[in-house]
């Protein structure tokens, strides 16, 4: 354990950090999933409104995905892989 003052403050600010990343990085993981389950709904049965569902669920997750970028959870290009690779899976559905 640390006896200087300055480092038992850079403890306390690193177990904050640690926790917000933490729970940023779960939302971001729970946002695609939601994504996910919605597009394999989809997939089974068609339907207009689960598209409109799906392109919902799509925008919520690249936008947790942008959000974690900003903040400097994620590189840029992990979030760029995968704000693609949803797009690439909604591109996907068939239309009407």
């Amino acid at each position: 354990m640390a006896n200087i003052k300055s480092a038992l403050k850079r403890i306390k600010l690193t177990q904050r950090d640690t926790l917000r990343n933490q729970v940023n990085n779960s939302v971001m993981k729970t946002s695609i999933k939601t994504f996910l389950k919605s597009y394999e709904d989809c997939l089974e049965s068609y339907s207009l409104s689960k598209k409109e569902l799906v392109k919902k669920n799509l925008s919520i997750a690249c936008s947790k995905i942008d959000k974690a970028k900003n903040q400097g959870i994620i590189h840029k290009n992990t979030a760029r892989r995968k704000k693609a690779a949803l797009q690439y899976m909604y591109n996907k559905i068939p239309q009407a």
